[in-house]
């Protein structure tokens, strides 16, 4: 299964780089309004939403469909959620907020922008940050129902956790409605340090970090802990945690730190994004490449050339013949490639075994060639050979244009012995 696995990978060719896992591409080829996405989200159907540079879009598998409107002040935004209504909502960069109902974008009646500020919904209440205020509608209405007072505040993140909404500025606010805004204190070093924080739910804490540092914080139980990610960044332009684990995507790739551990996928695209759907697929979003799908980050993609033409396994590695009469062998466990043979024939690698017990490779492409242990040509035959099966430990059989025949390559006696002595000196034999 696992030299399986590694042919499949290497039978779907398309552009990769290093070694990041195997992924399909989605673009405006294949109908993405725009190759500017900058989230992701699933509803409660199963169908697929992204916030484009043309706007909002549902994906059903197959087609996509973009949502407009004229009273749009702009189209490009983020943050789509879903409300108990089955409502799809994402806010512009303007800082509007629009949702999906029968069929039709519709715009939500508020009064003022702040700026992109991300909005809240808890349960059937939905919280937007204000000028020196925080609104709550109902979602029922879609009326503004209560007006938190908030003075004199530069708001620099918000979030929503266990039914509450909280907005940071010079403190933590929180907000549990329809109670007061409660309020917990920051250190002056967080302050400076996070002057653009990105906040996430990790388990059972927050994860803190800034576009501009390479420090971040956790905060649990009111207490922050500050620490400092064991690679540097110059941009950090959104975070997400997947498998428990946090991503920073930037304009350089996406990084998922495990035990401390920073592992980077992608580097040449421009990451805004990366989401897990309920069918433990992966999609991340690119500020200009459009949407990357993966169905398994194990699956590791290895860019060939020349194009392999016939693979199979051999002394604990896996042998591959390609389209310019080359032989590769790739080593699973840390996927390295070597060159076993090369030829200047520009001819495809038709037929290719592995004979364990002697060491030899058998293959075929202008000719029918025999590598001995040194990766030496040993024996060539003139044979245009279409197949070739092993009998025994003594015998290998192989059908070629007209002929057919065996070919010896052991002294261990064998029931076949008779048969290829008497037909030693036919031109289909050889030894």
């Amino acid at each position: 299964m696992k030299f399986l696995k590694i042919i499949l990978l290497l039978l779907f060719t398309q552009i990769t780089f290093g070694q990041n896992p195997y992924y399909y591409s989605i673009d405006r080829t294949n109908g993405l309004p725009s190759n500017s996405v900058y989230d992701i989200f699933q509803d409660s159907k199963g169908f697929m939403w992204f916030a484009t540079g043309k706007g909002l879009c549902r994906y059903d598998g197959s087609v996509f469909k973009t949502f407009t409107s004229d009273t749009q002040t702009s189209k490009s935004g983020s943050c789509i959620n879903e409300d108990s209504f089955g409502r799809i909502w994402y806010c512009n960069f303007d800082g509007y907020l629009y949702y999906v109902e029968n069929g039709e974008l519709k715009n939500l009646p508020q009064k003022e922008s702040v700026g992109y500020m991300k909005y809240g919904i808890i349960k059937d209440k939905l919280f937007l940050m204000q000028s020196k205020s925080v609104a709550v509608y109902d979602l029922k209405t879609l009326q503004l129902v209560y007006s938190y007072p908030v003075l004199n505040e530069n708001t620099r993140a918000t979030f929503v956790s266990n039914s509450k909404f909280y907005f940071i500025g010079e403190c933590i606010y929180e907000i549990d409605y329809p109670k007061k805004i409660k309020t917990y204190s920051l250190t002056e070093d967080f302050i400076k340090t996070l002057e653009v924080p990105i906040v996430q739910k990790l388990k059972n804490e927050f994860f803190v970090v800034s576009k501009f540092s390479n420090y971040y914080y956790t905060y649990k139980d009111n207490q922050l802990s500050k620490k400092k990610f064991n690679s540097s960044f110059d941009f950090i332009q959104n975070l997400a945690t997947v498998d428990n684990l946090p991503w920073l995507c930037t304009p350089n790739g996406i990084i998922k730190y495990e035990n401390d551990k920073a592992t980077t996928y992608f580097s040449d695209f421009n990451v805004s994004y990366i989401f897990k759907d309920k069918q433990q697929n992966y999609w991340i979003s690119t500020v200009n490449s459009g949407l990357l799908f993966i169905q398994d980050f194990k699956n590791n993609f290895i860019p060939l050339f020349p194009k392999p033409t016939i693979f199979t396994p051999y002394q604990n590695q896996l042998l591959i013949g390609t389209e310019n009469d080359l032989i590769f062998a790739l080593q699973p466990k840390d996927l390295s490639v070597t060159t076993v043979y090369k030829n200047n024939s520009n001819h495809p690698i038709n037929q290719i075994i592995g004979n364990e017990k002697d060491k030899n490779i058998y293959f075929t492409s202008t000719k029918f060639k025999i590598l001995d242990n040194q990766n030496i040509v040993s024996n060539e035959k003139s044979f245009a050979i279409k197949d070739i099966k092993k009998i025994d430990d003594t015998y290998y059989s192989f059908a070629a244009s007209g002929i057919c025949g065996l070919f010896k390559v052991s002294d261990k006696k064998s029931k076949w012995d008779n048969l290829h002595n008497k037909n030693l000196n036919a031109p289909s034999n050889f030894n």
